[in-house]
């Protein structure tokens, strides 16, 4: 029995793959999402390990049927077992001339392809039983294709026409698609290896997924005053969660693109100016009797806190910087997250 290592690098394979990072996006903007792992290939090798050959519970047996009769010549079917118990269930994936492994695994990528398979190993063995495995190996291109050389590659693509499948090997389902909202290019992002609100489109600098996300996040709660569990959402605890969000990944409201706002609200920049001017400890210079929320006892009250006078005075500071950010159209940084905290923390004491 041979099994198909899984190594400490990504092994060498004959066949250029699908990128491992994802398609028509900013390369020098992703963040990668594990620590302290420093590379995209070292978080998917961990990956590999975590779900290796040995650890897998669960599995697909194939095996290698000789043809019988004059005109057998050698060839062999490789067969599928769908159901233990059941040897008629067994389908046939394909047919090859000798035990010719490297064409057999193939056959097994390609008859999975498209499937999502982490968890589970595949086996090519000499009979159904499984008493004599050939190669065991995990569902991925590298496993399948890291023993088989370019010459066996070239001479199954002009005997059989036989190639892998790989744009659609991605057994891990680890790359995650979504159109552009802007220039309505597809975008492909590796979402094991990096954080996906860090994608950022190549071609126009939209940030697709976060677009996406905050978009829902904002249609959730912009409209509902009293949500089914009873919470009540203030604008400060919407912008310090959006500014925080926005600031893990250093993101500018211009690389939103938000098409579904509701009814009056055009851009990020705009919800959040919105959502500032709505707070009740952001404008407290505003005369008391034309501004909602800004009652001459939110001052007061701001005041009666132990410190009040420098509170006051950071607060509107703090409003004021954040007005600023919003409208310069420059990344949020953690002291903006800090200062949306603070806000959002006030208003909660008042």
């Amino acid at each position: 029995m041979s099994l198909v290592q899984v190594r400490q690098a990504l092994p060498a394979i004959p066949v250029a793959l699908p990128s491992i990072h994802g398609e028509n996006i900013d390369l020098q903007a992703l963040q990668l999402s594990g620590k302290p792992y420093e590379t995209a290939e070292a978080i998917i090798i961990r990956y590999r390990n975590m779900f290796s050959p040995e650890k897998c519970r669960w599995f697909r047996r194939y095996y290698i049927k000789p043809h019988r009769g004059s005109f057998a010549q050698n060839r062999y079917s490789v067969r599928y077992v769908w159901n233990m118990n059941n040897a008629k269930a067994d389908r046939t994936i394909g047919v090859i001339v000798g035990e010719d492994v490297a064409a057999a695994q193939i056959l097994i990528g390609n008859e999975s392809a498209g499937r999502s398979m982490t968890g589970i190993r595949w086996e090519l063995c000499e009979d159904r039983d499984g008493e004599e495995p050939i190669a065991i190996g995990r569902f991925d291109p590298w496993s399948l294709l890291q023993d088989i050389s370019a010459a066996d590659l070239q001479r199954l693509k002009d005997t059989k026409d036989l190639v892998p499948d790989v744009t659609h090997w991605d057994f891990d389902s680890m790359l995650l698609n979504q159109n552009c909202q802007s220039c309505h290019r597809p975008v492909t992002i590796n979402y094991l290896v990096y954080n996906i609100d860090s994608v950022r489109c190549a071609h126009c600098g939209t940030r697709p997924f976060m677009s996406r996300s905050l978009e829902q996040y904002w249609r959730a709660r912009l409209q509902a005053v009293n949500t089914s569990d009873g919470h009540t959402y203030h604008p400060e605890e919407i912008l310090a969660h959006s500014i925080a969000w926005m600031a893990g990944v250093g993101s500018k409201p211009s690389e939103l693109m938000c098409n579904s706002l509701p009814a009056g609200l055009k851009s990020a920049d705009q919800v959040l100016q919105n959502l500032l001017k709505a707070s009740k400890v952001s404008n407290l210079d505003t005369p008391r009797t034309t501004s909602p929320g800004l009652t001459l006892s939110a001052v007061s009250k701001l005041q009666k806190l132990s410190g009040g006078m420098i509170i006051e005075k950071s607060v509107r500071s703090a409003a004021s910087a954040l007005q600023q950010q919003i409208a310069s159209g420059q990344p949020f940084t953690k002291v903006h997250t800090a200062m949306a905290e603070m806000l959002r923390a006030v208003s909660e004491a008042i």
